[in-house]
């Protein structure tokens, strides 16, 4: 039998940065409350919960570091180390999956994967941390609070605008860009892109991983959290409007069980979190409708080809980027997300920005996950069929983000036109909307504005799924702000209905 306790006060299915943001939030205001956090994936690394860029082990390292060098996503996906394996269909090895291994049927969202492994995709990921703008929170939203949201969330995820020493040949790019774009709203000026991580004592820099975040992740001996990995959550437990617990599948053996708890946490990703609440019989009208994804132009061009010296001392076999910049977007009035990560190549040894212009499309109802009351996938779940198309008004905005692009690509250097391309849909692994919140419970959300499931009390939801908006930045950062206000709507519930002291049959507060 599985060694897993039989209640606990909170469940979170998902491990990534936005679970362990939660969980984090609500050690810290129940510390006694115990806490099990729940993920289908196993193991990777050296350790399970730390970003494959400061494992310990080199090869580990040397694959990120090759892998990510575009910093398209897409690209990451195809060239994971890890082999699908689907005789079975009970798991994978560790890494990044088109979504498509599950037997899903992603249609015209070609791209679309999922993190398979403990600290989804927070073991993977660029960590680039841009802030959203205007039309990109939520209106809904309390200004202040917002803000204050946003400032803890930098802090959880290590937000450090200084991360990369600046090179020569990087700041006369960034002046160059400052000249076709000049600021136009205060602090949305091109700058250095804000990455989570630090900077540790010999100058390298890690990369956030969900342990950063939340350190009892790595700390087998806390009683008050257990993380049960290689364990798919089947279904929640609750009459509709209350949840009771979660039911598990232990994935190596087999073996399936009921864990009560008081408050139950859905932070999977934008099409699991909504195929988990659809298998329990939770199933708002608006669940998994509004897809939404930004379009991504990506490509390079050549700032040197003989790097100065200043480039050549930040060259790091473990490390993909010596820089990155920031162009920030201003809603119509500058539409285009700009990431731009410096390298070296490692055949020609030439100085090359990769050049990701992201931005926005229309949040469309009929975007959607639909799933199937017949059909399984291989993990016994509710089949996903996914519909995706893009508006005439964004075909438009695809025609001027690329030629923008390009035009920016010639600008800053020698520009390799036939680099340029636009993501496969769903490869920016940035897809939101399929558990949208909203202010009112109209059939277009999922959930309230702190992630609670409509029409239940005790059922919350986080994650890209939750963003109700059309974004045109990197959306971690957003996704963790809300997060941020999930956790503290969750503790209000915990102090409120005096949970915390039910389940394990004991004073905790």
């Amino acid at each position: 039998m599985v060694d897993a306790p039989a209640s606990v006060h909170i469940v979170i299915v998902g491990s990534g940065p936005i679970g362990a943001i939660v969980a984090r939030q609500l050690r810290v205001s129940h510390p006694g409350a115990t806490i099990a956090m729940v993920e289908a994936g196993p193991k990777i690394g050296t350790r399970a919960d730390e970003h494959l860029s400061t494992t310990a082990d080199p090869a580990v390292r040397r694959f990120y570091a090759k892998a990510v060098r575009s910093a398209v996503q897409s690209e990451y996906v195809s060239a994971s180390p890890a082999t699908c394996r689907s005789a079975s269909g009970s798991a994978w090895d560790p890494g990044v999956h088109p979504l498509s291994v599950l037997g899903e049927a992603p249609g015209t969202m070609i791209g679309a994967g999922f993190s398979w492994n403990v600290g989804g995709m927070g073991a993977h990921w660029t960590a680039a941390c841009p802030s959203p703008f205007g039309r990109e929170i939520p209106a809904f939203l309390d200004p202040s609070v917002w803000d204050a949201d946003h400032a803890v969330a930098q802090r959880l995820l290590q937000v450090d605008s200084s991360i990369f020493p600046k090179t020569t040949a990087g700041v006369q790019a960034a002046v160059r860009l400052a000249e076709m774009f000049p600021e136009i709203a205060e602090g949305r000026g091109v700058q250095t892109m804000p990455m989570a991580g630090t900077v540790d004592e010999t100058g390298r820099y890690r990369r956030t991983g969900p342990v950063d975040i939340l350190p009892t992740m790595a700390d087998p001996a806390d009683s008050t959290f257990v993380l049960l990995a290689d364990t798919l959550c089947t279904s929640i437990v609750s009459d509709g409007a209350s949840a009771t617990g979660v039911l598990l599948r232990h994935l190596p053996t087999g073996d399936t069980y009921e864990l009560d708890a008081d408050v139950v946490v859905v932070a999977a990703d934008t099409f699991r979190t909504p195929q988990l609440l659809y298998a329990s019989g939770i199933r708002p009208r608006a669940l998994g409708r509004f897809l939404n994804e930004h379009v991504f132009v990506t490509g390079f061009t050549t700032l040197s080809e003989d790097p100065s010296e200043d480039v050549l001392s930040q060259l790091d076999e473990y490390e993909p980027h010596i820089g990155a910049w920031w162009l920030p977007s201003v809603d119509d009035r500058q539409p285009y997300h700009g990431q731009m990560m410096e390298t070296i190549d490692r055949e020609s040894g030439t100085h090359r920005l990769g050049i990701a212009w992201y931005v926005n499309t229309d949040i469309d109802e009929s975007n959607r996950v639909e799933f199937s009351d017949d059909a399984r996938d291989v993990l016994g779940m509710p089949s996903m069929s996914i519909h995706f198309a893009y508006s005439a008004a964004d075909e438009q905005r695809i025609v001027a983000a690329t030629a923008s692009h390009s035009a920016v690509g010639r600008a800053l250097g020698r520009f390799d036109s036939d680099s340029v391309t636009p993501l496969p849909v769903g490869g920016s692994m940035h897809s939101t909307g399929t558990v949208r919140m909203g202010l009112v419970d109209d059939g277009r959300s999922v959930c309230d504005p702190t992630g609670r499931v409509w029409g239940t009390s005790n059922i919350f939801v986080a994650g890209n799924g939750v963003i109700p908006t059309a974004v045109s930045c990197n959306t971690t950062l957003t996704a963790a702000t809300l997060a941020v206000g999930t956790a503290r709507a969750i503790s209000e519930f915990l102090t409120t209905c005096g949970a915390s002291t039910r389940v394990a049959g004991r004073e905790t507060e």
